[in-house]
């Protein structure tokens, strides 16, 4: 099981760094959407020989006009060229509503836009040059549970992967009552791991948020606990990338890491 951190700007270099150098982390998470102004051995060169995975976060593919997606899939294609990653990865949200950018990143009516989700997904991947992996969202309208079916027959329909946020799906299960249990088999067919710390929100209603600023909560654990003692796959096929965007305290994220190490060593 490959361990690892999510490089988020030039910010965090330092603390990423010293995370891999003392293996703390043993993996790499790039978002990549901040980093393609660069050469890619100059990030090479700061984190060194370990495995990497891309994390698109602003791609914004539902919306964006094909032209500009090409051009931001040929500066990803040169990365992937030379740093090889596990896997490329994105965000299937809304982003903006009638030209305005939103200041949270929104939910998508999943029946609505399943059709052109498909072909979205599937240009997409095309341009990319791989098969993509969507992340599961945050929930906070989806009192259906709409989101796994939605997920499960885009897969069927466009061949695309999923990296399943064990954190996000709690906050799932807190907003709308959606049961963890019923990702299970989807959580099951893939490799590839997010883990992070949520707020509540305060006043009424409360709301989970995924902030990434904040310790991991039990529960979260506990998924990614169940998912270990059930996958099959090799240890070299897993990773799990505990995120930390703000807030950092590098020993707190050791520990987290560690807490993660402990888990699956605890099945394995």
């Amino acid at each position: 099981m490959r361990c690892g951190v999510n490089l988020t700007s030039p910010r965090v270099v330092p603390y990423v760094q010293e995370l891999l150098d003392d293996s703390s982390a043993d993996f790499c998470e790039i978002l990549i959407d901040n980093f393609l102004h660069l050469d890619p051995c100059q990030v090479r060169d700061v984190i060194g020989d370990v495995p990497v995975g891309f994390h698109i976060m602003w791609s914004r593919f539902m919306e964006r006009e094909e032209s500009e997606l090409q051009f931001i899939a040929r500066q990803v294609r040169e990365w992937v060229k030379f740093l090889k990653p596990v896997y490329i990865s994105d965000h299937l949200a809304q982003f903006s509503f009638r030209g305005r950018m939103l200041p949270l990143l929104a939910e998508v009516d999943y029946q609505r836009v399943y059709g052109r989700a498909c072909q979205r997904v599937s240009f997409w991947q095309h341009e990319l040059g791989c098969r993509l992996l969507i992340e599961n969202f945050p929930s906070t309208l989806d009192k259906d549970g709409c989101q796994v079916d939605f997920y499960r027959q885009l897969q069927d329909e466009t061949g695309c992967g999923l990296l399943f946020d064990c954190s996000n799906a709690v906050i799932a299960q807190l907003n709308c009552g959606v049961d963890i249990s019923k990702w299970e088999s989807l959580a099951l067919s893939t490799p590839n791991y997010h883990i992070a710390g949520f707020r509540k929100t305060s006043g009424e209603p409360s709301i989970a948020i995924d902030t990434h600023d904040v310790l991991i909560e039990e529960q979260s654990y506990g998924v990614l606990k169940s998912i270990f003692e059930e996958n099959r796959l090799s240890e070299e096929e897993i990773t799990v990338v505990v995120e930390r965007d703000a807030n950092i305290d590098v020993l707190a994220w050791k520990e987290e890491l560690d807490s993660v190490r402990k888990i699956y060593g605890s099945i394995s």
